[in-house]
């Protein structure tokens, strides 16, 4: 069944892509839709060990997926709280996995560093140029970077099992500024395409890594 659900989905994603290429903005309110509910039923019929923090994680995703198909103030503010929230559930997800004993030490905190610079580098390309939605968008940029930095604590700490999980945060984290990027400094015609591409598969990826 499982199977059945996951070759549907990437189906979906494709003809997803299909309409993203040939600009059928009315067709991706039913395939970007039904992204995120197929992802989240192979989770659920897949996995013997359910996560319900990944579930809720899916869940405002594809809140935020439905708010972000309508390009208006409104809807973009609701569909990144929207994922704010979703992220913040990963980050419990993750929390919960890491090992009791594990202590951070010196060259943890140095991982950090990298996360850092690309904040301040985000900040000076694309988040100056957002105004009155700095303090947002600042916020959501320290909650992304906290959920990788976070998920790769878990694996430092013994859970390589959630490698998957980590490359997904890292997906998240260029589709989140390719997405910036695109609204707020520069739009390409193959913007649309690479958010979404690197989107689903960051969801994905972080999903298989809860499996």
């Amino acid at each position: 069944m499982s199977a059945i659900i996951l070759l549907i989905f990437l189906f979906d994603f494709i003809m997803d892509i299909f309409n993203i290429i040939n600009d059928n903005k009315n067709k991706r309110y039913l395939s970007k839709s039904l992204l995120m509910p197929l992802l989240l039923l192979f989770y659920i019929t897949y996995t013997k060990n359910l996560n319900y923090y990944v579930i809720f994680a899916l869940i405002f995703s594809f809140l935020g997926d439905i708010f972000l198909l309508n390009d208006n103030k409104k809807n973009f503010m609701l569909g990144g709280a929207s994922f704010l929230i979703g992220h913040t559930f990963y980050i419990i997800s993750f929390i919960k996995e890491i090992e009791v004993h594990f202590k951070i030490s010196l060259f943890h905190i140095l991982l950090i560093v990298p996360y850092i610079i690309y904040g301040i580098y985000v900040y000076k390309t694309i988040i100056k140029n957002m105004k009155n939605l700095k303090i947002t968008a600042i916020l959501y940029m320290f909650i992304i970077l906290f959920s990788s930095i976070t998920c790769l604590l878990v694996i430092l700490s013994g859970k390589q099992q959630l490698i998957l999980s980590f490359l997904g945060t890292i997906l998240f984290i260029v589709s989140d500024s390719l997405l910036g990027y695109s609204i707020f400094v520069h739009k390409n015609r193959y913007s649309d395409f690479l958010v979404m591409l690197t989107y689903v598969s960051a969801q994905t990826l972080l999903v298989f890594g809860f499996l």
